[in-house]
């Protein structure tokens, strides 16, 4: 493209400015009959040197990826000193396996390699059940002489009155995670976490539900999500093994989520549990509470 000057003025005026000159903001017209022309006019743009240089990129992100799941599988840091470094002095940001490398420190999965996939599946499978069991309609599933307005402990009705209590509550907390980061605004992830901490709640009674707990499952998610899409990203140039896309497959957000979550849980319970105290199915705890000790 030339630009033409009137005099010195102008071009000095068009020197200074032009730092400031984006190549997408200018009108490009291209007229083409189709779609396949338009593309070739605007692929013409890029020098050779340009394509040569964004493959060379391309081919170095791809063995960058291959290798840095090479060293996680084949466990060339069996005691995983080298890794928890890592994770400690927050090298592990740039990682496309950082929820891998999180569920290897975690012992989420086991040192033997090549169990990886049937655990994976496993804890997969619970959580389905668990989530597909607590779903279930009380209509489904009552009891002779139980009813909606029943209020015995062991009544499905009254168990149901309290886990959409308790949903609600969850909820609450869920819509205000990280009200700047737009990934958590969508509903998709919104009724994930919620039925992650309702699981959670339900298969740990004594734990339930404590205020903070969607903080701790929010990165999971993130993390979780960002190498789903670096795995998708890489499938596309080339073909990747089917133990990657298994373990870092789009569908299981949910599950292996929660599967984290759980373990995390069971490392920090104690800054949440309250001594002989039990809450009730709704997530609250009881009103005037007196320890048996007096303190």
């Amino acid at each position: 493209m030339e630009f033409v000057s009137n005099n010195q003025e102008e071009e000095e005026k068009h020197e200074n400015s032009v730092t400031d000159f984006n190549i997408t903001d200018l009108p490009i017209v291209i007229q083409s009959s189709n779609d396949d022309e338009d593309t070739t006019e605007r692929s013409s743009l890029s020098t050779p040197e340009e394509t040569s240089c964004d493959s060379s990129e391309k081919s170095a992100s791809i063995q960058k990826y291959e290798e840095e799941w090479a060293q996680l599988y084949r466990r060339d840091d069996p005691e995983l000193g080298e890794l928890r470094r890592r994770a400690v002095l927050g090298n592990l940001r740039a990682s496309r396996f950082r929820s891998v490398c999180w569920r290897v420190l975690l012992g989420v999965f086991p040192q033997d390699t090549s169990v990886w996939l049937m655990q994976l599946r496993a804890q997969r499978c619970h959580y389905a059940k668990i989530l597909k069991e607590l779903s279930l309609d009380p209509w489904q599933r009552g009891q002779p002489g139980d009813n909606p307005l029943s209020q015995e402990a062991e009544s499905i009705w009254h168990q149901f009155f309290c886990d959409k209590e308790l949903k609600a509550v969850i909820r609450q907390d869920v819509v205000r995670t990280f009200p700047g980061v737009d990934f958590f605004r969508k509903d998709l992830i919104q009724d994930a976490m919620v039925n992650i901490l309702f699981c959670y709640a339900r298969e740990n009674p004594s734990m339930c539900y404590r205020q903070g707990m969607h903080e701790i499952l929010a990165p999971l998610l993130f993390v979780l999500h960002c190498d789903q899409q670096a795995l998708l990203h890489t499938r596309e140039q080339v073909p990747v093994s089917e133990v990657i896309s298994e373990v870092l497959d789009p569908t299981y957000l949910e599950e292996d989520a929660y599967t984290i979550f759980c373990r995390i849980m069971g490392g920090i319970e104690s800054c949440y549990r309250i001594n002989d105290l039990t809450p009730t199915p709704t997530g609250y705890f009881p009103a005037n509470i007196h320890s048996p000790q007096g303190n």
